[in-house]
């Protein structure tokens, strides 16, 4: 039977039952309770407006949930910061980037997880997918954007012809922040082959086989720029490997917090990201 929200339910109370809908997968419901979303709080229009995008997008419904968590990010209170924190705002994120790849445009995916990260770096300006483009043309083995939200994640591969290739990543926050730390004590004990084990394991993971083949078209010592956002942040990249070539040898890989606010060869924006 289709649940409805009564006039007298508050937020929470709407935003915990659609979430219940949600995980049973009951999308009638889920926009039911989320109707009056405009009325939420900042916190809780981006909980609502995540919700829906995620059911969505798990009804094949790309379009209509690329919509939903564009509006979330919109809706981060703290625009000038990182994207309404990591644990909602990096999920959204992923959820954007999916749903933009889902519709044939993996380039704008990746254009999205850029554009919802490392704001304050780029003084509010968000590159655009030709920006991308003109940033993976200028790296011989182009771009590789990775996003790890609470449920799971997202890599784009944009070669230097700006050919962008979306593969969804199955593991969550939790999952990759554990699988990181015990790659990090393991090479702080000085335990070479379990921390080369769990490096293959990471590497796996994140850089999938056909990511994996683009990667290996490019030349030797070609730069690879890599864009790795929420808890793959603390990934020691240089452990990588990509079929048994090691990430730091076969290429040349720069690690960005984000793209700067310029295209190559641009004049760089006054007060944003220089490097």
């Amino acid at each position: 039977m289709l649940q409805h929200r009564e006039p007298g339910d508050d937020e929470d109370t709407a935003l915990a039952a659609a979430n219940l809908a949600s995980h049973e997968n009951r999308i009638d419901d889920v926009l039911v309770l989320l109707e009056d979303w405009r009325s939420f709080s900042d916190v809780g229009r981006m909980q609502a407006l995540s919700t829906i995008g995620a059911q969505l997008l798990r009804h094949d419904r790309a379009q209509e949930a690329g919509e939903a968590h564009e509006s979330a990010v919109r809706s981060d209170p703290n625009a000038q910061g990182s994207v309404f924190g990591e644990w909602l705002g990096v999920q959204s994120l992923v959820h954007l980037a999916r749903a933009r790849a889902r519709t044939g445009d993996a380039l704008g995916a990746a254009a999205a997880l850029e554009a919802g990260s490392a704001r304050t770096l780029r003084s509010g300006l968000e590159p655009t997918a030709q920006d991308i483009a003109a940033w993976a043309a200028n790296a011989g083995a182009g771009t590789l954007h990775v996003a790890v939200g609470a449920d799971d994640g997202i890599v784009i591969h944009v070669d230097p012809s700006g050919d962008a290739l979306a593969i969804d990543l199955p593991h969550g926050r939790r999952v990759m922040a554990r699988a990181i730390e015990r790659l990090r004590q393991a090479l702080q004990s000085g335990d070479r082959e379990r921390a080369k084990s769990l490096a293959r394991e990471c590497s796996d993971t994140l850089i999938p086989a056909p990511i994996a083949e683009r990667l290996l078209q490019a030349p030797e010592e070609a730069r690879l720029l890599l864009l790795l956002h929420g808890v793959l942040e603390a990934l020691p990249v240089a452990t990588l490997t990509v079929n048994d070539h090691e990430l730091d040898g076969r290429w040349t890989p720069h690690v960005l917090p984000g793209l700067p606010a310029a295209r190559p060869g641009d004049a760089m924006v006054s007060n944003a990201m220089r490097w």
